[in-house]
């Protein structure tokens, strides 16, 4: 994730990547990856390395001895939230699905009386614009530097209108051309989505299709990430059938948004083998019990992948939506990816994993 955001999110904010530049790498379920050799990452490592020995020197010490700059390895979540979690200074946090637009007043209120917090982390958020016109949208006011948002931009299953669907194609292209050429690496659109097949949706089934297949090409064509959304068990294999003959690119990333207990976790295996560069978005809804069997059947699903599955996972809020069950407190974007990383590490209690390598390796 981390590498997404920096560069832009998935790799397309500042420059745009021809299909040879994609990395060519074998991410198979069953095999594991190769240790890649690379410099940054080395340094990235022991970064990381070096944070987790500096707070356990720091929570060793006597409170009367602890400095000033010491203590502030001691902030528990950033907003307060009662979570005895403690955040590494030097960590960033990434979401990678969230949708700013409808909240946008309310969360720069709450980041710029955190703004304080700005020479601890960095904030880094994928910005879904899913609503025809919604990336129109203005901001009123900016949000703080350490505040990044990277918009995505797509066509809901949701939300669309069958009556406007071939203006709203037109005018999603222009947006996609605009972006493209625009110099302004901020307003430039970083993936298409979110998008994808709902049995919630008024819309049929085959006006779905054609709109997710009409967004896959474009992608397609712009080079552009793609961001999943389905809703319904069934629709599963029509989506992932759907990727398989509209995207020319097997490299091209892709996430699967909102991954829980109710997804067809065989197609999600399917879809990780067939698409290396593919990632998977986990939320607040692992958090959900709503189907015993289904829960369990998860669970083991995630233990069992557990060797392999940090390095394609990707934490994301959904945020306003989907408060976490394990969250006490006021339900805010900073907060909730800290809380499914939690769940996760005690669903999975992988002696060799805690919160924050899980964070990391989704970094």
């Amino acid at each position: 994730m981390a590498e997404f955001a920096r560069k832009g999110v998935y790799d397309f904010v500042e420059e745009n990547l021809s299909e040879s530049e994609y990395s060519h790498k074998d991410y198979s379920l069953f095999r594991n990856s190769e240790e890649q050799e690379v410099e940054s990452e080395d340094e990235s490592e022991k970064q990381f390395d070096l944070s987790i020995n500096e707070i356990d020197e720091v929570e060793d010490k006597d409170e009367d001895e602890t400095s000033l700059e010491e203590s502030m390895y001691l902030i528990h979540c950033d907003q307060q939230c009662g979570k005895q979690i403690h955040i590494l200074p030097n960590l960033p946090i990434y979401d990678g699905h969230i949708h700013l637009n409808q909240v946008v007043s309310k969360i720069q209120a709450d980041f710029i009386s955190v703004k304080a917090f700005s020479l601890i982390r960095e904030y880094y958020f994928i910005n879904n614009n899913h609503k025809p016109n919604e990336s129109l949208v203005s901001n009123p006011s900016p949000f703080p530097s350490h505040v990044h948002r990277y918009p995505t931009i797509g066509i809901h299953p949701k939300y669309f209108n069958s009556q406007t669907l071939y203006k709203t194609l037109d005018d999603f292209k222009s947006h996609l051309e605009i972006s493209r050429s625009t110099s302004n690496e901020k307003n430039k659109i970083v993936a298409v989505g979110e998008c994808g097949l709902d049995d919630t949706a008024t819309t049929t089934l085959d006006q779905q299709i054609f709109v997710l297949e009409k967004q896959i090409d474009l992608a397609d064509q712009f080079h552009l990430p793609i961001v999943f959304h389905c809703c319904g068990p069934h629709l599963y294999q029509k989506l992932f059938d759907s990727l398989k003959n509209r995207i020319s690119n097997r490299y091209l990333p892709l996430h699967w948004h909102c991954i829980n207990s109710n997804s067809n976790l065989d197609i999600i295996d399917l879809f990780l083998n067939q698409f290396p560069n593919s990632y998977l978005g986990l939320n607040e809804s692992i958090t959900y019990r709503t189907n015993t069997e289904n829960f369990l059947k998860f669970q083991n699903w995630l233990v069992s992948r557990s060797p392999f599955l940090p390095d394609r996972l990707t934490f994301e809020a959904d945020y306003p939506y989907l408060s976490p069950r394990n969250l006490h407190g006021t339900y805010d974007p900073t907060c909730a990816p800290l809380a499914t990383t939690e769940y996760l590490s005690k669903a999975v209690y992988d002696p060799n994993r805690n919160i924050f390598s899980y964070i990391h390796s989704s970094n």
